[in-house]
């Protein structure tokens, strides 16, 4: 956990859990959620404590998780195997809706509205559900080839997705995915992260654990 926007880390209780995702809602920031490899932790401290959360899900290898940021309890998981889930009582009941995206699905988010839900699936692309996960295409436009994180920012409009293959790195939309722009960032990235406060302020994390951050909507970066 960093209390100064990535500067300096300190462990948590999650240190040694194999978790893939963590999202919390702009509603509650007090509530966090981790999932990864046999991995469904959830905090109401703001990451200072964790418990594991009890499901009626048919696993727990949860390759994709995100939360609706205007409801905290509305929360959506890819589970190898199974497909796309949704929860409406914070993560203890949940509802299979989908099993049409690719089982390299990585990454999950929710986009402008609590009906579009965005999947980056490696090199089987992004994509994109416009009637809250029950259905998904592929976005045609979408840069490099393949996506591994992806992140909505209904604040300002924009739209982030790290890609893979020769043009691998990160790049932004502010027409819904239409056209996009690299932000300057190169290499294999593995997560990318808005902040809930200051749409401006974007932090990256590369295959080597390496933390980069904009305060300026990726126009700089600095890894210090």
């Amino acid at each position: 956990m960093s209390h100064n926007g990535g500067r300096d880390w300190d462990a948590t209780a999650l240190s040694k859990a194999d978790a893939m995702a963590l999202a919390f809602p702009s509603s509650d920031p007090q509530i966090m959620y981790a999932a990864g490899h046999n991995v469904f932790f959830k905090s109401t401290d703001g990451g200072e404590t964790w418990n594991s959360v009890s499901t009626n899900l048919p696993g727990t290898d949860i390759h994709g998780f995100t939360v609706d940021p205007k409801n905290a309890n509305q929360v959506y998981a890819y589970v190898v195997s199974f497909g796309i889930f949704r929860s409406q009582d914070g993560g203890s009941i949940w509802t299979p809706l989908s099993n049409s995206t690719p089982p390299s699905t990585y990454n999950l988010a929710v986009g402008q509205n609590s009906e579009t839900l965005y999947a980056a699936a490696g090199g089987a692309g992004l994509w994109q559900s416009q009637d809250a996960g029950r259905t998904w295409k592929l976005m045609q436009n979408a840069p490099g080839s393949g996506a591994l994180a992806v992140a909505s920012v209904p604040a300002n409009g924009r739209f982030y997705v790290t890609t893979v293959g020769n043009l691998a790195g990160l790049y932004v939309s502010d027409d819904n995915g239409q056209s996009w722009k690299p932000l300057g960032l190169n290499g294999t990235l593995l997560a990318v992260a808005v902040s809930s406060l200051d749409p401006d302020h974007i932090i990256v994390v590369n295959d080597q654990g390496e933390v980069f951050a904009s305060r300026d909507g990726g126009v700089s970066w600095s890894d210090k």
